[in-house]
């Protein structure tokens, strides 16, 4: 997210209407001067130098501001999808977790690295599975160890040299 303010020189009023923020990337974002903010999303890590653009009202010339530089993180986000079938399971046979770890960036390509699936009982997390992605961001975990009764489960991407880790949605696991 991009902050910006837009005042007046003068002294008096207050400027209204939009703010146009570019980068040297080309990417950009607009929105009212009373928002104060809007959103760039960068594809890749690296220093980026942003400027606004103030297009003018009724009351108030156009403007641009002094260029800004911005380092942007060197990761790439991510999100962790899990899913378990069958839910729900019978005790003693198996339960295949799913875990698919997703960039919204094509640019950053496929994740990998490790995968930890946990079990939390109250306070206490526990261990139920810890394996790396496949080529296509995925890995399977295959537990039939829970016994009868609901269990809540997640799990957690460490990330690797080009994303950041994500913990997945938490699945409630009924068992018969």
């Amino acid at each position: 997210m991009v902050g910006f303010k837009v005042v007046s020189t003068s002294g008096t009023g207050t400027p209204t209407g939009p703010v146009t923020v570019t980068s040297d990337t080309g990417r950009a974002c607009s929105a009212s001067v009373a928002a104060g903010s809007c959103t760039i999303t960068f594809v890749a890590p690296g220093t980026k130098i942003l400027t606004a653009k103030y297009p003018s009202d009724v009351n108030f010339a156009s403007s641009i501001s002094a260029p800004v530089t911005e380092d942007v993180s060197a990761k790439c986000p991510t999100k962790a999808v899990l899913q378990s079938t069958p839910n729900p399971s019978t005790q003693g046979n198996p339960v295949a977790f799913t875990v698919t770890v997703t960039s919204d960036f094509a640019v950053c390509g496929t994740p990998s690295g490790d995968v930890t699936l946990a079990e939390h009982i109250g306070q206490q997390t526990m261990p139920l599975g810890h394996g790396t992605l496949d080529a296509n961001g995925a890995i399977v975990f295959s537990v039939n160890s829970l016994s009868v009764g609901t269990h809540l489960i997640d799990s957690t991407y460490g990330g690797d040299n080009t994303h950041q880790g994500a913990t997945s949605n938490a699945v409630n696991q009924g068992v018969n």
